[in-house]
């Protein structure tokens, strides 16, 4: 009877979702939090003015949630919860600590996002989606949502597929993806950090000046630092870089960069004829 109770409690706390504004608060925060500290110490000099770049990356930020939302209530969560109701996947059959779990769900998920960025850069279908991502000519707060609604749409199936794997629960899912959009906001924010801070920390996690060399236009610097959350996976795989600041260049060299100038042609871009490979 014990038993019975105890999985009913933990299947119960496995299924349950904060709601949609705790969900949403903490990337607001962040957002907000990063564009005030970008004026007061930012890292680089713009390219071009932050306004008409800053609403083009906004427009694509809103087109991603809808998505987002869209595929994860019809494809991701779907599989998180039947794992859990069904006890299918690794986590779920090794029955271990509710925290336990759920963090080692999270890890998992932002290990296959490494592995997803990574092809995004060496198979030419997904580059040609992931290219607008990267057309960017500056960086900051505002690029870490600027991503295509075909790219996110494209890479939720995969994620469908891992989670039921795993077997992480819906709301290990729910955590990530907030912990997620808040590391893509800071990683991205054009953002000066001391550099004792910025040594140690990215030890951890992915930072300012860990992912700026990602955003390179130089591919042998931008094919590296694929990781979005936890550092950890680029020194796995071998795929971490460091570089000094001054020697990175943002955006595309011209041979790919394209017309990044206006929201429409960084819509149609992905379906507008072969784009530019890394190779």
């Amino acid at each position: 009877m014990l038993g019975t109770r105890t999985r009913r409690i933990r299947q119960a706390r496995s299924l349950a979702r904060p709601s949609l504004l705790a969900r949403a608060a903490p990337p607001l925060c962040a957002l907000a939090a990063l564009a005030v500290l970008e004026r007061a110490f930012p890292r680089r000099v713009r390219a071009e003015p932050t306004g008409p770049r800053a609403r083009r990356n906004l427009a694509f930020a809103c087109l991603g949630v809808v998505t987002n939302l869209a595929l994860n209530r019809l494809l991701v969560l779907p599989v998180a919860r039947v794992s859990v109701q069904r006890r299918f996947g690794l986590l779920q059959w090794l029955r271990l600590p509710f925290a336990v779990e759920t963090a080692l769900g999270m890890a998992w998920l932002d290990y296959t996002l490494y592995l997803w960025h990574d092809l995004s850069h060496r198979v030419g279908v997904l580059w040609r989606l992931h290219v607008v991502h990267h057309a960017d000519r500056d960086m900051d707060v505002t690029t870490g949502l600027r991503f295509h609604f075909a790219e996110l749409a494209a890479s939720l199936p995969l994620r469908a597929l891992v989670v039921g794997a795993f077997g992480v629960s819906p709301r290990a899912v729910d955590l990530w993806q907030s912990a997620i959009v808040v590391s893509s906001l800071f990683h991205h924010a054009n953002l000066r950090l001391p550099a004792r801070v910025e040594r140690w920390l990215s030890l951890v996690l992915v930072t300012p000046h860990m992912h700026e060399i990602h955003h390179s236009e130089s591919a042998a610097d931008r094919n590296t630092n694929f990781s979005s959350g936890i550092a950890l996976w680029d020194s796995l795989h071998g795929t971490r870089k460091d570089a000094p600041s001054e020697a990175v260049v943002i955006g595309l060299p011209a041979s790919i960069q394209g017309d990044a100038s206006t929201l429409h042609a960084m819509l149609v871009r992905p379906f507008a004829g072969a784009a530019s490979t890394t190779k």
